[in-house]
C-alpha cells in the first residue's frame, strides 16, 4: 500500500476475522495505559456535539501513542436508533502514519468500541478481582454485557456461572443461550438484580444512553465482601450509597470521577483518592489490600485505548491480507 495514495479499509466483518483475542486485548492495553502513567502519550480533551443524557451525541477520541501510533475516533450515539432497527453506538476509526500524518486505515470502530471497553475492564479484574472469585453479575444484557462475559471468561479463569440481569427477562435468557454457547461457562438469566448482586464475586454493569435516574437501583447493603466491580456508564446502576460503599476505586482517567461527580448526590466522588490504571500497573502499587476490601472500576472511555487496539487490527490485517485497498 501506497501511503499519501490509499488507505485500507476494514468492515465490521474484516475487524472481527481478524481474531484478536480478549487475552490479546488486555495486554495491548495494559502497554498502553502504561504508557500513560510515564506519560507518553497525548490525548486532548473530546470534543462533542449534541447531549449524551438526550437527543444523543457526536464525539471524537484523538490519541497519539508514543512514536508509532497516531489516529482518532469518531463516535455516535443515539437513543432513538433502535426505534429504526440501528444500534444505539456507531463508529469510524481513522489511523495515520506516524511520520507523513496521511491516513492508513479506515475501519469500523464500532465492534473495536465493544472489544477495547471491556478490555480494560479485563485489566482492572486481571489485577484487582479475587483469584477464588466464582460468581459474577452482568447487570445490562447488552453488546457491552457480551463483550464482557468474554473478558471475565478469559481474565477470571475461577469463575464459573454468570448471573444475568436485564429490566426485561426475555433479553437476559436469550443472552444467557448466547453467552453460555460462547463461553462455555453456567449462565443463568435472573429476574432479580438484588438477589444477582448480593451472590455475586464480581459485578459488571453497563447502562443504555440516558439519564442516570433512570437507571439506579443498587444499594450499598447488596454488596458482598471482597467484591470486585466494573461500571462502564458513570456508575448508572448505583445509588450513592452503594457507589461510597467501597473500599478503592479505579479509574481509565481522572476525568471519569469528575464527570461521575456531576449527578446529585455524587459530588464528593471528584475528592476520591481514584488511582488511574496505569498506576496500578506500576510495580510499586499494591492493588487489592486484602480479601474483603471492595472495589470499583469506572471507565469513561479514552481515546488510546481505540488508536491501541485499532493499530493491532490494522497490522494483523496487513499481515493476514484482510481488507479492501481504497485510492485517496
Amino acid at each position: 500500500m501506497r501511503i499519501g495514495e490509499e488507505v485500507l479499509y476494514l468492515s465490521r466483518s474484516d475487524v472481527v476475522s481478524v481474531g484478536l483475542t480478549p487475552e490479546e486485548c488486555v495486554d495491548i492495553l495494559e502497554e498502553a495505559h502504561r504508557a500513560k502513567a510515564r506519560d507518553e502519550v497525548e490525548m486532548p480533551r473530546k470534543p462533542i456535539i449534541g447531549d449524551p443524557l438526550g437527543e444523543g451525541f457526536m464525539c471524537a477520541y484523538p490519541a497519539r501513542i508514543g512514536r508509532d501510533r497516531i489516529g482518532v475516533k469518531w463516535l455516535g450515539g443515539r437513543p432513538g436508533n433502535g426505534r429504526a432497527g440501528l444500534a444505539q453506538i456507531n463508529a469510524l476509526i481513522i489511523l495515520n502514519d506516524p511520520e507523513t500524518f496521511f491516513p492508513i486505515a479506515i475501519m469500523d470502530g464500532t465492534a473495536i468500541t465493544g472489544m477495547r471497553t471491556a478490555g480494560v475492564s479485563g485489566i482492572a479484574l486481571r489485577h484487582l478481582a479475587r483469584p477464588e472469585s466464582e460468581v459474577c453479575a452482568v447487570l445490562g444484557c447488552g453488546f457491552e454485557g457480551e463483550t464482557h462475559a468474554h473478558i471475565v471468561a478469559a481474565v477470571c479463569p475461577g469463575v464459573k456461572k454468570i448471573l444475568a440481569w436485564s429490566p426485561n427477562i426475555g433479553t437476559s435468557e436469550r443472552y444467557a443461550g448466547r453467552m453460555r454457547e460462547r463461553t462455555g461457562l453456567e449462565v443463568e438469566a435472573v429476574p432479580d438484580a438484588e438477589a444477582a448482586v448480593r451472590a455475586a464475586d464480581i459485578v459488571v454493569s453497563s447502562t443504555p444512553l440516558g439519564a442516570p435516574e433512570r437507571f439506579a437501583l443498587l444499594h450499598g447493603n447488596w454488596l458482598r465482601e471482597g467484591v470486585t466491580s466494573v461500571s462502564i456508564s458513570r456508575a448508572n446502576h448505583f445509588y450513592p450509597d452503594a457507589f461510597f460503599a467501597f473500599d478503592s476505586w479505579y479509574v481509565d482517567d481522572r476525568e471519569t470521577m469528575a464527570l461521575a461527580a456531576l449527578r446529585p448526590g455524587f459530588e464528593r466522588c471528584a475528592e476520591l483518592p481514584a488511582r488511574e490504571l496505569g498506576t496500578l500497573l506500576q510495580k510499586d502499587c499494591p492493588g487489592r489490600q486484602h480479601d474483603r476490601e471492595k472495589i470499583l472500576f469506572m471507565s469513561e472511555g479514552v481515546a488510546i485505548n481505540d488508536v491501541a487496539v485499532g493499530t493491532a487490527v490494522y497490522r494483523r490485517a496487513v499481515e493476514k491480507g484482510i481488507g479492501t485497498v481504497l485510492r485517496l
